[in-house]
């Protein structure tokens, strides 16, 4: 079972969960570390206008996503990763839920997502659960949330 707790990006231990990621996009995109693309500080996935999440299993951090605002009402999917332990077990689905429930808490309505998944296998990547008919956007697939 996991459970997921809010917390900040910038503390343990979702700070050594997003050195994890930072790690695995840099070693599939070399260069990146030089010139990184958006940068999302952590004060963007906090309180008020934001949240980050932690998710444990039998008290071990496994997964981390973070919710920042874009607009009004629109928000974007941030850092989500699991360990590649806990991988394949359902835990990045259960956060992409825990994400937009925190999301509808926060008001906010729509996510673009951009479907990416770092490991070769978009199947099984939780972005791959956004309805296929989802109406396009420019960065992707629009989910609308319902509240």
């Amino acid at each position: 079972m996991v459970e997921f707790r809010a917390e900040r990006s910038d503390e343990f231990p979702g700070r050594e969960l997003v050195a994890g990621l930072d790690a695995l996009f840099n070693a599939q995109y070399p260069g990146r570390a030089a010139t990184p693309g958006s940068v999302t500080t952590s004060d963007e996935m906090a309180p008020p206008s934001g949240a980050f999440l932690v998710g444990y299993e039998e008290g071990r951090a496994v997964a981390i996503g973070g919710l920042r605002a874009l607009r009004d009402g629109v928000w974007e999917i941030k850092r989500m990763y699991v360990v590649p332990d806990a991988r394949s077990r359902g835990i990045g689905r259960k956060l992409l839920a825990a994400l937009e429930d925190a999301g509808r808490r926060l008001g906010f309505r729509t996510v673009p997502q951009a479907l990416w998944c770092p490991h070769g296998r978009p199947g099984a990547c939780a972005g791959s659960v956004l309805p296929a008919r989802a109406p396009r956007c420019r960065y992707g697939r629009t989910a609308l949330i319902g509240s």
